[in-house]
């Protein structure tokens, strides 16, 4: 019995960890949904090939199914790309 709890609520715990990191892609930037109910996202990271020159960040963004409003920029959601221009 003890061992079925432990494996139950190692799953559950696994679940509601992938639950969180709603994360998707968007026109080759990657965001993650920071409120279910605002319907808002952060820019997290980009694809594979760095942005270089102008990069403009939509207000919203979409999943696939729902659209969601970028309210932020991470922390290291544009690292190393150097070659952005203002």
């Amino acid at each position: 019995m003890k061992k079925l709890s432990f494996t139950l609520i190692i799953a559950l715990l696994a679940a509601g960890g992938a639950w969180a990191q709603n994360e998707f892609p968007f026109d080759g930037l990657y965001y993650m949904v920071t409120d279910e109910t605002a319907m808002t996202v952060e820019l997290i990271s980009y694809n594979t090939s760095k942005p270089t020159g102008t990069l403009i960040i939509p207000t919203t963004v979409s999943d696939g199914y729902d659209d969601y409003t970028v309210t932020s920029i991470g922390d290291y959601a544009l690292e190393n790309c150097s070659s952005l221009t203002c």
